[in-house]
């Protein structure tokens, strides 16, 4: 697993990248200016297993990955030393993060997600099985 890891403080932030984000391209001016606003936190900005440069795997998008990404989330907090962090999430990184604070209540302190979906109706939930088959998107989207 990817990441990046900013700051020398002893209480932790985990960003979490929305669908097809990386580490870079959904929060680099978060990696680079909080550390400055935020001297008593340690950033950490990761790549779920299938983006960034978190690959291989190749990404599936089967029912359960935003409930996988939220415990290999934990995984990793867990690995380096950080079991307990607050989140900010964006789009399906903010919804595997509600997933992260309802499953591991006793990981997270604090909680910011934005542009996330917690539902869909059912002509989202239409158009989310239609993205599901990947071999569908073009050859740009896939790479």
């Amino acid at each position: 697993i990817n990441y990046v890891q900013t700051g020398k403080g002893d209480k932790s932030v985990l960003l979490m990248p929305g669908a097809l984000g990386s580490v870079w391209s959904h929060f680099q001016p978060q990696i680079e200016k909080l550390p400055e606003l935020l001297p008593n936190h340690t950033i950490i900005a990761w790549d779920p297993p299938g983006y960034g440069k978190s690959v291989p795997p190749e990404r599936h998008f089967h029912l359960d990955f935003l409930r996988n990404d939220a415990r290999y989330a934990v995984d990793l907090m867990r690995t380096i030393g950080r079991p307990k962090f607050s989140i900010l999430g964006w789009s399906n990184g903010g919804t595997t993060s509600i997933i992260v604070a309802a499953r591991f209540v006793e990981c997270v302190e604090k909680l910011v997600i934005w542009g996330a979906p917690a539902y869909l109706n059912a002509e989202e939930e239409k158009k989310m099985r239609v993205l599901r088959d990947v071999q569908k998107w073009s050859q740009r989207n896939r790479e």
